[in-house]
């Protein structure tokens, strides 16, 4: 539960640190991000370590349609912006800790309006959270809503990518609208 709730804290942490507007997540998911971190800054900061992925890497790799090495690859700016409606979308990621990577994308403006978080071996995770969210159908091998965190998660295989779209001065329901068409996107590179 605590790689889930980090996964998904460090994705709200990731869009609220770049000057999104988010919901607060739990105190549970909370604490496991601020240990997560407290972790990272005592391995040399690993998270401020590489600079941001460019975004033409991102989208030759999910173009490619290689594999997922990171968040970064499972959706391209031109799917991001189609989406969220949104011109000139840049892809930032972050480097791999503790098996998860994190990838936001912004508009024009540099405005976050998407953050997704992709775990290589999160299948146990995802299923020990799943009974506080809801299920939602037609996405990757399983997709489950958490509205507190108005963050989507999808279980392909072994791997999960959570998806963060839009910001809190989106009303849910829309935020879950997009978040399922970007995930339906990025499972079939998951």
């Amino acid at each position: 539960m605590k790689a889930m709730s980090w996964l998904v804290s460090g994705a709200l942490l990731l869009l609220a640190s770049c000057g999104g507007t988010e919901v607060a997540p739990s105190s549970s998911a909370t604490t496991a991000a601020t240990s997560a971190a407290k972790s990272a800054s005592t391995a040399g900061a690993a998270a401020t370590a590489v600079k941001a992925a460019s975004t033409a890497a991102a989208t030759a790799a999910a173009k490619a349609g290689a594999t997922a090495a990171d968040a970064c690859a499972l959706l391209t700016v031109e799917e991001v912006g189609r989406v969220m409606g949104a011109t000139g979308v840049k892809a930032e990621g972050q480097p791999e800790l503790a098996g998860a990577t994190y990838c936001t994308y912004r508009d024009a403006s540099g405005n976050p309006i998407v953050a997704t978080s992709y775990l290589k071996a999160g299948a146990a995770a995802f299923n020990a959270v799943s009974s506080g969210m809801q299920a939602q159908s037609g996405i990757g091998d399983r997709a489950q809503w958490d509205d507190n965190s108005a963050t989507l998660q999808v279980l392909k295989g072994q791997t999960v990518h959570a998806i963060t779209a839009g910001d809190g001065r989106m009303a849910n329901p829309q935020r879950l609208d997009l978040a399922k068409q970007l995930g339906q996107i990025a499972a079939a590179r998951q």
